[in-house]
């Protein structure tokens, strides 16, 4: 699981996310990549954001969205903690705790014991 803190907009008929990754907006092609793949998975527009050691922030997009989100003031953003569930993760999860349960049957059959090890 990966918690990310953001919000979700709908301003004329267009529905987006904001999403804060400060580090990501020093990189463009991983800010690219990132709205990608966050564009997939929420199925809308993702404006990353990030400020800078004064507060301004600095908005990284759509460039329409991203000029909208320029003047709207930060405390207007209804920010909240959006936690994403990574199927990826999940899978590789349950790959590694079925090869664990496969050696120790073969460790078993064998006639040796393999130590139990916690996920």
């Amino acid at each position: 699981m990966t918690t990310l803190e953001g919000a979700f907009i709908r301003e004329q008929g267009i529905e987006f996310a904001i999403i804060v990754k400060p580090h990501v907006l020093r990189n463009t092609t991983e800010a690219n990549e990132m709205i990608a793949s966050l564009r997939l998975r929420f199925g809308r527009p993702v404006v990353l954001m990030a400020q800078d050691g004064r507060g301004t922030p600095t908005w990284y997009g759509r460039k329409d969205l991203s000029r909208f989100m320029s003047g709207v003031p930060l405390g207007a953003i209804p920010w909240k903690q959006i936690t994403l569930h990574c199927p990826g993760a999940t899978r590789r999860a349950d790959r590694q705790q079925g090869e664990r349960h496969e050696r120790r049957q073969e460790h078993s059959r064998s006639g040796r014991r393999e130590p139990h090890q916690h996920p």
